[in-house]
């Protein structure tokens, strides 16, 4: 065997066909596997996939929407149980101070001490018990305008509870039936009680938290400011004399 026949020989082997004279050498490609030729074909489209896909979507959009409102509705509540807290706290401090202020009298050295009332020691001019005044001239003053004019049933309506436990302090007399009413808080919390005034003889406003609150039939009556007790009584006793001869 020739050379050229060995040469062509293994050509062949290695799939190169063998040259023609005056042509060009066709080398045949060796195929890795059947699929390596063959064109990819795009996978079809899946309705079903494609319907599941969007209802993933819009449930993921509804979902988000839902977390947006759930997160603006948190903090509208927060914002209600912040202002409601607030407002708690306001209440109980009004109230604190309220209950407080129900407790503690201003009083002078000369004046009587009450039991179970805090003191506040100050100058007469501003004591609760005589504003400058003479207490106990005031208290016999009273009793005896009572007494004298047979003005036995007295009504004191208005200021707090220690006011009245100052009243009570000084005023003695058995003869003399003193019926009290405090009124805490103001004429506006004031008027959501009453008292009645019917078969008294003489009916005392003590302070402006007194109006509105008296019902019933008032035969005479004094309307004071937030005056000390001795104010009071003086105011009182006048009323009683003024009216002894009206009946």
């Amino acid at each position: 065997m020739g050379n050229q026949d060995q040469f062509d020989q293994m050509m062949r082997k290695m799939g190169v066909k063998p040259i023609a004279d005056g042509g060009t050498p066709t080398v045949r490609r060796r195929r890795a596997g059947a699929s390596a030729s063959e064109p990819i074909t795009p996978a079809k489209a899946n309705p079903e996939l494609e319907a599941l896909q969007e209802q993933v979507a819009s449930l993921e959009a509804a979902l988000a929407k839902a977390e947006a409102v759930h997160l603006e509705a948190a903090g509208i509540l927060n914002a209600q149980i912040a202002t409601l807290t607030a407002a708690q706290q306001n209440v109980q401090s009004d109230l604190e101070a309220a209950r407080l202020q129900q407790q503690v009298l201003r009083l002078c050295d000369d004046c009587p001490r009450v039991s179970g009332v805090m003191m506040i020691k100050v100058e007469a001019r501003d004591c609760d018990a005589c504003g400058g005044a003479d207490l106990y001239k005031a208290v016999r003053q009273f009793l005896d305008a009572c007494l004298v004019n047979g003005r036995l049933r007295v009504l004191v309506v208005g200021r707090d509870n220690s006011a009245h436990a100052l009243l009570r302090s000084v005023v003695h007399d058995s003869r003399v039936k003193l019926t009290q009413f405090p009124v805490s808080g103001g004429a506006k919390k004031g008027a959501r009680v009453s008292v009645d005034a019917t078969g008294q003889d003489v009916v005392v406003m003590w302070g402006p938290s007194a109006q509105g609150v008296v019902r019933g039939e008032i035969l005479r009556q004094a309307s004071l400011g937030p005056v000390p007790v001795a104010l009071m009584l003086n105011a009182a006793a006048k009323e009683i004399a003024t009216h002894s001869d009206d009946d």
